[in-house]
């Protein structure tokens, strides 16, 4: 995940040059692409300490690395940094009625939606709205009303290889293992 410019993604890993290191291997992974088919995907984590730019980072992720989707998932679990919380109910909402309107208008178009979604594209972009509204109840509310399919719909490469279903969990292999494939 990149989870904002270089001084907050640099100062959320806990390391100087992590930023400067993922947008390498977002460029890798964008060559690599040209060759095998699948889906290049940013996913940003928002938190106390990054939802203040998430708006410029969006417009920054859009121009300068262009994936095929840019995807937010607020934090959860704990973090190493006990101080990285999810931010306020009313800075999410601002956001995320930002994004809404700033992902139909840059990603719409895009090949994947194109494929998978074709006339249900729009009905996909609302039920990701709804999804973003819907975890920012929850997570103000304090009430669970479904399980979390994180495993069955997110995965993480770690800069490693190692691959899990999520980063809650361990590492299940390791894209090395399987010629990247």
């Amino acid at each position: 995940s990149l989870d904002g410019m270089k001084k907050t993604h640099d100062e959320l890993r806990g390391r100087q040059g992590v930023f400067e290191e993922a947008l390498k291997t977002c460029a890798y992974l964008k060559k690599l692409k040209e060759k095998y088919r699948f889906t290049f995907r940013i996913l940003t984590i928002i938190s106390n300490r990054n939802i203040l730019e998430l708006k410029e980072f969006s417009q920054f992720v859009k121009k300068e690395i262009n994936p095929d989707l840019h995807s937010f998932e607020i934090v959860r679990g704990v973090p190493k940094d006990e101080g990285v919380v999810p931010p306020s109910y009313e800075a999410l909402k601002d956001f995320f009625s930002f994004y809404s309107s700033f992902s139909r208008k840059h990603y719409a178009n895009n090949q994947i939606y194109k494929e998978r979604f074709c006339l249900l594209k729009n009905l996909a972009f609302k039920f990701k709205e709804k999804q973003l509204d819907y975890y920012t109840e929850l997570l103000f509310k304090k009430v669970s009303g479904v399980p979390c399919f994180a495993e069955k719909l997110v995965s993480v490469i770690y800069p490693n290889g190692d691959y899990s279903f999520c980063e809650l969990l361990g590492p299940v292999g390791n894209v090395r293992d399987y010629d990247y494939d």
